[in-house]
């Protein structure tokens, strides 16, 4: 584990914004070990040493990145409704910490990040951050060239909204891989639909770099980052 500011930590532990935060370490509320520290930017390991507010002892939670295989017929949500949720796969004992990076469909497999991580989901979905997702789709019908070139320009797919442009590979003639960089209601049945094509499978097989194939994972299973995983993921949010 590698060292974190003691303001940040205290923040991340939900004990108010960082100015908040500086104040009371400043005024002398905090302490680490034995000692009071009173400089915010206190850098200290929390997997070996301790911090206590008023002598009451901060327990610390080890934030954590899991990448699932997600399977058919679990919805994204954290709570169970018509589909079981897609935390029940996880450990129960992160349950109410978990995060779901974005939204799969009930009916779509693959990549999906979960995380204790707020910041993290907020960087992984905000459309300014445009972060490129790859799709294995399978359609009812032949895919044409023309469509090829067709999606690298905004596609009208209704209700009054506009695809960005994004990129198409062929792979037969039912099949191919999609690429892009928002992601609107249906917005991939919806361009298919476009062309008077339904999407009869849609497989998420990357957000940005990261895959399920990366680890050779079954739908169903997943992979909890390691610290340096997780040390690189935190990395695009400052952590």
């Amino acid at each position: 584990m590698s060292k974190v500011r003691l303001d940040k930590f205290l923040a991340d532990a939900n004990f108010g914004t960082r100015s908040h935060v500086k104040t009371l370490i400043k005024h002398g509320f905090i302490k680490v070990n034995s000692e009071v520290i009173k400089n915010p930017s206190f850098s200290f390991d929390p997997l070996k040493e301790k911090v206590f507010y008023n002598d009451q002892l901060i327990s610390y939670e080890e934030e954590a990145v899991f990448l699932i295989n997600k399977p058919k017929d679990y919805i994204c949500s954290n709570i169970d409704e018509l589909y079981p949720s897609i935390l029940n796969l996880l450990p129960s004992e992160l349950f109410k910490k978990l995060k779901i990076v974005g939204r799969l469909d009930v009916d779509t497999t693959g990549t999906l990040l979960i995380t204790t991580n707020g910041k993290l989901v907020n960087y992984f979905t905000h459309p300014k951050n445009s972060i490129n997702k790859t799709y294995f789709v399978k359609v009812n019908h032949k895919i044409t060239p023309a469509m090829v070139e067709a999606v690298k320009r905004p596609i009208d797919i209704g209700k009054g909204e506009f695809s960005l442009p994004c990129e198409l590979e062929i792979i037969s003639d039912d099949s191919a891989k999609i690429t892009l960089s928002e992601g609107k209601y249906h917005e991939i049945k919806r361009i298919f639909h476009a062309f008077n094509l339904e999407v009869l499978e849609l497989d998420r097989l990357n957000i940005d770099k990261y895959s399920y194939t990366n680890y050779n994972l079954k739908q169903g299973e997943y992979y909890k980052f390691n610290e340096e995983e997780l040390n690189d993921i935190l990395s695009l949010i400052g952590g």
